[in-house]
């Protein structure tokens, strides 16, 4: 009986556990979202971009409490991601006349170990359209708290999206 248990428990939790493969890349460590769109890597993050919606469906990061050591002050205007085609990407011009604040799925405040991190924060790729009252209210809020867990000494995997 013994050896029946043990067996059962080494096929059910053993070797799972070693068959399991750890992405490489630490802000997609435990897989995908999904994959349905183009795959974006970024210095710090993971887009998965929709070019017919000309949005992100999601973001993926890695956050741990030693990328706040030396935060960068820098300061940079949206742009377009040259990772994507003129007519796949939003550019500038989808958000003037709009109701919309552009928001960062990722935000540049939690990237500001880096110059180069921090720059790729305002390519429109990882902006998505929210309303004002959201983006400054919940969404905000959403962000310190998280920023807040990770300066306790916490680390974290955050993934962000919109709902259509």
């Amino acid at each position: 009986m013994k050896k029946i248990i043990l067996v059962i428990f080494f096929n059910i939790l053993i070797i799972p556990l070693f068959s399991y493969e750890l992405n490489k890349n630490i802000n997609i460590r435990f897989g995908l979202p999904s994959d349905n769109g183009i795959i974006l890597y970024k210095k710090g993050f993971v887009l998965l971009y929709d070019i017919n919606k000309k949005v992100s469906l999601w973001a993926s990061y890695y956050l741990t409490k030693k990328y706040y050591n030396n935060r960068q002050k820098l300061a940079f205007s949206f742009c377009h991601d040259p990772q994507l085609k003129k007519g796949q990407r939003a550019e500038i011009e989808d958000y003037k006349k709009t109701i919309y604040y552009p928001c960062k799925l990722v935000p540049h405040e939690d990237m500001a170990r880096d110059k180069v991190i921090m720059r790729e924060t305002y390519y429109f790729s990882n902006i998505c359209p929210m309303d004002k009252d959201l983006y400054n209210n919940c969404w905000k809020k959403l962000e310190n708290s998280i920023r807040n867990f990770v300066m306790d000494g916490n680390d974290v995997w955050v993934v962000t999206g919109p709902i259509f």
